[in-house]
């Protein structure tokens, strides 16, 4: 049995502002190039952490793989840190007496990601980047003939001025090729040496904007870049790079498939090039396919080999995804690893020389499901096999015959660590709920995953745990708050707990109170099995949440969008209406009054194997489906809704970019977008003379949180949050005494930061 529970992350965005009409005029950023997006005026303060929200031991992710050859050791490639410091790039290897580590030849005052690796058979070279906070990111590149020492390799000036960071390498002749792209997000590639250059690849066909560059191989002089490219908010599509002539001109085309499809590496068996990944179906369901081609221009699919439940425990079930992650190419073989969506494992299948597939084996269960990993044939024909997940890692080794053998059982620390969904309820008591995903065997390969939860309060500039208000909110997995202009408030939450029975029940609990000093009293819910609420909101003098309705906690069930109403607080109930999908899942996400007192209720649904944005208008208990037309033909959700002096404003996402849409009259809408791809705008709230958002900026060659300003909500301008880490923005609120608290997640432990001051950044120097 596979159980999940809704992810607490997915928490709407709540546009809570009437200074927020101003986003129906023409909205964008100021761009700042590769300029640094620190200011010398902002007074930043870090919030000192409990233990209890910080990763409790080492983080380990791998990234990079490479088998033994002749006098060269296997070689894993990845990064390692210490609780709440910055990545360091390093690489473990086999000795005479297991394995070892050490960390790349970097600067220590960066954090470091590593991006791809190459080898000719006798040199090896790791590539990836280095980052501060504020600063674009900086490429690197190393060098060793043994994989134990390393040294810096020189890549072009040009490569670090457009702030270029590698995607996939290969070795053409003596000479290595790096792919990847610029901070505008365009392909590139880099001719490494001493007379080394960064050239442009071509742009992906028909407007299309590349999404990732993921695996690069060559036979003789003809040489293939893997990657992806999407139409506007549309699935990914494969993109293939060719060149016959080593790397000096190139072609692009769509393929090896139409559609949406992801390749996730190429590699070269006996000079025929087969890539590995997986396809989407009608209904959005990921399938895993592979293609093989002689020249790396035409394409066929291959047939893959059936997946046995009883043989190998990996047989997907009815609309499960699963996929083929990276190949690897040698010693007369090819493999590629096999992932399904709720397995505690993953598989390996094998390529022999006439390209027919097989099963060749399997690693054994982990405590994580549907996690995948990187193989490296080795020249004995053995695989070495790594898996990488949630801050820790393992190495293993399949054997010629099917067998699993550990090599290194664990390393870093299995946790998730504390995450910050955003500010619960800042218009009234904020507080902050930290979230830990955890996921627990249960023997024959099944599974029980959930949401820990943990409150925590800032204080005198330190987050401190906090008791828990209303008294068993504790136990639940997802946790939502809102108040009214009287004070009085509701809280809604969902969970599995421990039945009378002791087997697992799942809830949907519910609180109100009159006022903020008076006592909770318990709510009821309807709930059709597995319900959670994304939001609640005070709507027109009563209550209105948002979520998501499904029969059971199986993983893969369907869910549709949810709406509950309550007139005091106290007795809710489940509106009916059309909120299910034609096809697929569909989803509420936040509730607001229209102009004239009607319940708008937004979300989202999928469409393939990519989401539209969806709206309701309910009408005295009736419900209807705004006509999708009056958004425009857009791909995205919405998060939120908020209705000020006459119009309403969403806030969501619309083509991969932070959008809003107003209306008067909930059936015309007009749309804004308020940054470009590569820019996230969170909770956007008033702040004194302006506006204040925290977000995530991954354009412009930048990585890690922002606090977005603006004074008119027409131009914004990031400020970085200087964490020595790159973070996700989530969330911002006054502090009460003329700053911001802002709240960031990581890979490993959260961060809340204080911003004091902060009127003078609304303005350019």
């Amino acid at each position: 049995m596979y159980r999940a529970v809704p992810s607490a992350l997915h928490r709407p965005v709540l546009v809570t502002t009437v200074a927020l009409l101003a986003l129906t005029l023409a909205a964008c950023s100021d761009g700042s190039g590769l300029e640094s997006t620190l200011d010398e005026r902002a007074q930043w303060t870090q919030a000192s952490l409990p233990e209890s929200a910080r990763l409790a031991g080492e983080r380990v992710s791998f990234g990079q793989t490479l088998g033994r050859s002749g006098e060269l050791p296997w070689l894993v490639a990845g990064v390692a840190a210490e609780p709440g410091e910055r990545d360091r790039a390093r690489v473990w290897t086999e000795d005479g007496n297991g394995w070892r580590w050490v960390d790349l030849p970097l600067p220590e005052d960066r954090a470091a990601g590593v991006s791809a690796i190459a080898t000719d058979g006798s040199r090896t070279w790791v590539a990836g980047w280095t980052w501060a906070a504020g600063d674009p990111v900086d490429p690197f590149l190393v060098t060793s003939t043994d994989r134990t020492s390393w040294s810096k390799a020189e890549l072009p000036e040009a490569a670090a001025e457009r702030a270029f960071q590698p995607g996939a390498a290969t070795v053409v002749g003596q000479r290595l090729l790096l792919a990847g792209r610029d901070a505008d997000l365009r392909p590139a590639l880099v001719l490494a040496g001493e007379d080394g250059e960064l050239v442009d690849l071509p742009a992906p066909p028909d407007g299309r904007e590349l999404d990732g560059i993921y695996g690069m191989a060559a036979a003789g002089e003809t040489v293939t870049v893997v990657a992806g490219a999407s139409q506007s908010g549309r699935s990914s599509e494969p993109l293939v790079y060719s060149s016959t002539d080593g790397g000096a001109t190139w072609a692009v085309a769509l393929g090896p498939v139409a559609g949406p499809a992801v390749v996730h590496g190429v590699a070269v068996q006996n000079g025929v090039f087969v890539a590995t990944g997986y396809q989407s179906d009608a209904a959005g369901t990921r399938y895993a396919t592979a293609w093989s081609s002689p020249d790396g221009s035409t394409w066929a699919a291959e047939a893959l080999p059936a997946l046995d439940g009883d043989r190998d425990g990996l047989a997907p079930r009815e609309g499960e995804n699963f996929w083929l992650g990276a190949p690897s190419a040698g010693a007369d073989r090819l493999v590629a690893p096999i992932a399904t969506e709720y397995r505690l494992r993953y598989g390996i299948v094998s390529r022999d020389p006439s390209g027919s597939w097989s099963v060749a084996g399997s690693t054994t269960d982990w405590d994580v499901q549907g996690v995948g990993g990187t193989v490296a044939v080795q020249d004995d024909g053995t695989v070495l096999l790594t898996q990488s997940v949630r801050n820790a890692a393992r190495i293993g080794e399949l054997t010629e015959g099917g067998r699993y053998n550990p090599i290194v059982r664990e390393l870093g620390t299995m946790d998730d660590g504390v995450n910050w969904p955003g500010f619960l309820d800042p218009d009234a008591a904020p507080a902050l709920i930290g979230y830990t995903l955890v996921t627990e065997a249960t023997g024959n390969g099944g599974w029980w995953q959930s949401n820990q939860l943990a409150r925590y309060a800032v204080e005198d500039r330190s987050v401190v745990e906090s008791p828990w208000d209303p008294a068993g909110t504790e136990q639940l997995s997802t946790l939502v708050a809102a108040s009214n202009p009287d004070d009085a408030g509701v809280v809604i939450g969902s969970g599995s707990i421990t039945a009378p029975d002791g087997g697992r029940e799942s809830v949907l609990q519910g609180w109100f109170r009159t006022g903020e000093t008076a006592p909770w009293a318990p709510a009821t819910l309807a709930n059709s099995g597995a319900d959670w609420v994304q939001s609640v909101a005070s709507v027109e003098g009563a209550w209105v949440g948002a979520g998501v309705r499904r029969a059971d906690t199986n993983a893969g069930t369907q869910q549709r969008a949810g709406v509950w109403t309550s007139a005091d607080g106290l007795t809710w109930a489940a509106a009916d209406g059309p909120f299910a999908a034609a096809v697929g899942n569909s989803w509420a996400g936040g509730a607001c009054a229209l102009p004239g007192g009607d319940v708008l209720v937004v979300g989202g649904e999928e469409d393939g194997a990519q989401s539209r944005p969806v709206a309701w208008h309910g009408t005295a208990g009736q419900w209807h489906r705004v006509d999708q037309a009056s958004f425009g033909d857009v791909y995205g959700d919405f998060t939120s809704c908020t209705t000020v002096d006459g119009t309403t404003v969403v806030q969501g996402t619309s083509g991969g970019r932070p959008t809003v849409w107003s209306t008067t009259d909930g059936t015309a809408f007009e749309t804004t977008e308020l940054g470009k791809r590569g820019e996230e705008f969170g909770t956007i709230r008033v702040v004194d003379g302006g506006f204040a958002a925290a977000g995530t900026l991954t354009a412009d060659g930048q990585r890690g949180a922002v606090v977005w300003l603006s004074t008119d909500a027409r131009s914004w301008r990031p400020v970085a949050v200087p964490s020595s880490r790159p973070l996700t923005g989530v969330d911002i609120m006054p502090d009460g005494d003329g700053g911001l608290l802002v709240a960031a997640n990581s890979t490993s432990s959260p961060e809340i930061w204080l911003l004091a001051d902060y009127g003078s950044l609304l303005t350019e120097d």
